[in-house]
């Protein structure tokens, strides 16, 4: 079945406006210069795991704003007649809640102050942007507050990530489909098995 072009654009993650980010500085600061992907890619994952909280607050708050996006999008999406519903992948109960960022911390905290500050009715992604103008607005003190209570919930979560996979058995990873291969009445019979293509 074609690509149904009316389908809302996937939201992007905090880290895909990270690397985004890094490909226009790269563009800028070697211009004409090719980007060998798999080395970049790397690096980029360096630098984004050694980042602070304070340093990937912009790349969140781009991030919580698209994911608003995409869910006013696809409540009002109907797909195709025939179209195959994606299956989401179920999340174990079990498992621990990641854990907040600085500035959905903020957000949590003022949210209703930001709704006082637009007309009644307001939507979602209005009390969004207007959050944002807000957290620019917060003195670096206080940045660092709500920083500080995130790298603490982080390590929290990092520890009971552990603890959950330790305790927690691997799946099976799924088992190839064989096929035999089909030969013409020329050729001589053939235990030639090719495996099928899958998608994982």
């Amino acid at each position: 079945m074609p690509k149904d072009r009316n389908k809302p654009r996937g939201r992007t993650t905090a880290y895909g406006y990270f690397v985004v980010d890094e490909k226009e500085k790269h563009a800028k600061a070697n211009p004409g210069v090719k980007i060998n992907f798999g080395e970049f890619s790397k690096l980029c994952g360096q630098k984004w795991q050694t980042m602070g909280e304070e340093d990937r607050i912009e790349f969140e708050k781009k991030a919580s704003e698209d994911k608003i996006r995409y869910e006013q999008e696809m409540a009002s999406y109907e797909p195709p007649a025939g179209a195959k519903k994606t299956k989401k992948r179920k999340k174990d109960p079990n498992a621990p809640k990641r854990p907040a960022t600085a500035f959905f911390l903020f957000s949590t905290a003022n949210r209703e102050k930001a709704k006082a500050q637009l007309e009644e009715g307001a939507k979602v992604g209005d009390v969004a942007k207007k959050l944002g103008e807000m957290w620019k607005l917060v003195s670096a003190e206080e940045k660092e507050n709500f920083a500080k209570i995130a790298k603490e919930s982080k390590a929290e979560y990092d520890r009971a990530m552990e603890e959950y996979r330790a305790n927690t058995p691997k799946e099976s990873p799924p088992k190839r489909k064989k096929k035999k291969k089909v030969s013409s009445e020329e050729d001589e019979p053939s235990d030639d098995i090719s495996d099928e293509d899958h998608d994982y």
